[in-house]
């Protein structure tokens, strides 16, 4: 199964468009899925999770809103802003991973986590903090001396995320050295089969996205861009945009027949 998921299982978003709409799937080894039928879900538990969705979208903003803003100021802030480091709100703490020329790779990021990601006795790595890539860094996770296998950490109460703001994520397999990802609860030693409370997630927004011979499973909870792997447009077009002369092709054809002919401008986003 997992030679066949190699082959067909292989996706790629590139610079999502303003107000795009979400794209989630799932894979699952094994029998059951581990999610409960929709009318299995109580109105409680549905106002936890949704609570919990609203959380993370605000710790992501915040995290992002600091990076900027921590760039867009200059001196020492900019200066901290442009290597990896830890940032903290009040929804949990995120490794912030900046533009930078070079990937960031599986050994570096267990330096740069420390504890929060450390290689297991069985040879997989349990990830304790959430990671943010900004636009511009590039995430490769693979492994050339064997199979590679992330746990996220994701407990009663706490969940970690790998979210891309603009940057590229890169799950990159092999068909001799395959990428498992996982959620973990650490206490039971298993996968984490419980939504109620959140649970481990990867979502990228915009940028850049690909898997190659990987498999994930027991990930995700309630909406789609928390939904276990999750690829979603940006919310306003990304910096890293580039602008580009009009062609001949550049008039859309409307629903009523007529063209829309309008370029937009800086403050617009071209139809």
């Amino acid at each position: 199964m997992e030679r066949r998921l190699g082959k067909i299982v292989t996706t790629v978003l590139v610079l999502g468009l303003a107000g795009g709409g979400t794209y989630a799937y799932r894979v699952y080894s094994g029998q059951g899925s581990g999610m409960p039928d929709v009318n299995a879900v109580s109105p409680e538990s549905a106002r936890q999770q949704s609570t919990l969705v609203d959380q993370e979208d605000l710790r992501v903003m915040q995290i992002r809103a600091k990076q900027e803003s921590d760039l867009a100021g200059g001196g020492a802030e900019a200066a901290a802003a442009r290597v990896p480091r830890l940032l903290t709100s009040a929804n949990g703490r995120t490794l912030m991973l900046p533009q930078r020329r070079r990937p960031y790779y599986v050994a570096e990021l267990a330096k740069l986590a420390g504890q929060d990601f450390q290689r297991q006795a069985d040879g997989s790595y349990l990830l304790g903090v959430n990671l943010v890539v900004a636009a511009g860094g590039k995430l490769i996770l693979q492994s050339s001396t064997g199979p590679l296998t992330i746990r996220m950490r994701s407990v009663p109460g706490a969940f970690t995320s790998i979210v891309s703001a603009g940057g590229m994520v890169r799950f990159n397999g092999s068909a001799q050295n395959p990428v498992r990802v996982t959620s973990w609860n650490d206490d039971t030693r298993r996968p984490d089969t419980q939504v109620a409370d959140g649970r481990a997630y990867i979502r990228a927004i915009g940028g850049e996205f690909s898997m190659k011979y990987t498999q994930v499973s027991d990930l995700g909870f309630w909406s789609g861009r928390t939904g276990g792997v999750a690829l979603t447009g940006s919310d306003r077009p990304d910096s890293s945009a580039e602008a580009t002369a009009a062609g001949p092709g550049g008039a859309v054809l409307l629903p009523g027949g007529g063209r829309e002919t309008t370029r937009g401008g800086r403050e617009e986003v071209e139809v």
